[in-house]
C-alpha cells in the first residue's frame, strides 16, 4: 500500500527535468535485486531519501527524458520524514513546471492541497503502522524495504511505535539501523544440474556485515522453470581473504553458524545480527578445521 503521484508539465516549452530538479541535496540509488541501494540513476525505478533521517525514501520514475511527466511513489510503513520529503519534492517539481495540478491516486488536486494531502498520508501511514498487530499473529514480522537495504521488525513492535505516537522513535529505529557502515550479506543462488539450487553468502575478510540468523532464500526470486517461489536446497558460506585475493573455503551455513555462534552476536534487526572480527587469522582458523564443501559432495 502506498501514494501514486503523477505532475504533468504544463509549460509550452518544455525542458527535461535534471535530476538535481528532482532530488534536489538528496542522495539517491536504486534497488538491486536483493533490495539493496546502489548509488547511481537508471532508467527505470529510482529512490531518494533524507540522508539525516534514513527510512524508505520514496521512488520516483526516471526515463531519461523526462519533460512532459512524472511519477512518484510514497510507500507506507514510512516514516514522516519519508512524507514530507515525498510532498517537498512534489512542490517543487510543480513549481518548476508550472503546474497547477497534480494526481495522486486517480484524483486531482492544487499547490494549495499540499499541506492537506500530507497530513493525510501521515495519518493513513500511521494506521498501516498500528494495524501491524493485526498481522502479528499470522506473520510474527515485516519486512521493511528501507531506503538502504530491508529491515525485519516484529509487527507488534513497529505497532507500539503508532499506538504511543512515537513516529520520532520509529524513525530513529530505521535510521539507526541502516547509517550504519556494514556489509548487508545476501545468497547469491547457483544451480547444479538441473533442479538443485543453493544459496552462498560470502564473508570477506575485515568487512564487517549484516549476516542473517537463518539462511533463507532471497524474496521474491522465483524457480526460472516453474515460476514458483525459489527453493534452495541447502546453503553454503564463502570464506574470502583480502590478502590472498582469493576464496580460500566454503562451508555449510549450519557450520558456519556454530563456528562463529550466530546467536551470541549483536542484534542488526529481528532475524539479522552483526558479524564483526572476521580477521585474516580468525578465516585461517576455521579454513584449518577442514569443514567440508556442501557442493563437492552432494
Amino acid at each position: 500500500m502506498g501514494v501514486d503521484v503523477t505532475i504533468r508539465n504544463k509549460k509550452f516549452i518544455k525542458k527535461p527535468l535534471t535530476i538535481a530538479d528532482v532530488a534536489g541535496s538528496n542522495p539517491y540509488g536504486h534497488a538491486d535485486e536483493y533490495f539493496r541501494l546502489e548509488d547511481g540513476l537508471i532508467q527505470g525505478t529510482n529512490i531518494i531519501y533524507d540522508k539525516r533521517h534514513i527510512g524508505r525514501g520514496f521512488e520516483f520514475v526516471w526515463t531519461g527524458d523526462d519533460r512532459n511527466e512524472i511519477s512518484l511513489r510514497l510507500n507506507f510503513l514510512s516514516t514522516n520524514y519519508d512524507i514530507h520529503l515525498f510532498y517537498e519534492c512534489i512542490k517543487n517539481i510543480m513549481t518548476l513546471w508550472g503546474a497547477k495540478e497534480f494526481t495522486q491516486d486517480g484524483s486531482n488536486y492544487r499547490l494549495s492541497d499540499l499541506d492537506d494531502c500530507e497530513a493525510k498520508t501521515c495519518e493513513y501511514n500511521m494506521k498501516y503502522l498500528s494495524e501491524q498487530k493485526e498481522r502479528a499473529n499470522e506473520f510474527g514480522k515485516t519486512i521493511i524495504l528501507g531506503a538502504i537495504n530491508p529491515v525485519v521488525l516484529e509487527c507488534n513492535a513497529i505497532a507500539e511505535f503508532a499506538d504511543r505516537g512515537d513516529l520520532e522513535g520509529y524513525a530513529m529505529l530505521l535510521h539507526n539501523t541502516q547509517a550504519q557502515d556494514l556489509y548487508y550479506a545476501v545468497p547469491r543462488i547457483y544451480r547444479i544440474g538441473q533442479s538443485t539450487f543453493f544459496g552462498n553468502y560470502a564473508v570477506t575478510a575485515t568487512a564487517d556485515a549484516v549476516f542473517p540468523l537463518k539462511a533463507c532464500e532471497p524474496i521474491f526470486f522465483k524457480n526460472p522453470d516453474t515460476g514458483e517461489d525459489l527453493k534452495c536446497d541447502f546453503f553454503t558460506v564463502s570464506l574470502c581473504s583480502l590478502e590472498k585475493d582469493a576464496i580460500v573455503a566454503r562451508i555449510s551455513f549450519d557450520d558456519f553458524k556454530k563456528e562463529v555462534d550466530l546467536d551470541s552476536l549483536s542484534r542488526y534487526d529481528a532475524e539479522h545480527v552483526i558479524l564483526r572480527d572476521m580477521t585474516e587469522e580468525r578465516i585461517d582458523q576455521i579454513v584449518a578445521k577442514n569443514y567440508p564443501d556442501p557442493v563437492t559432495t552432494f
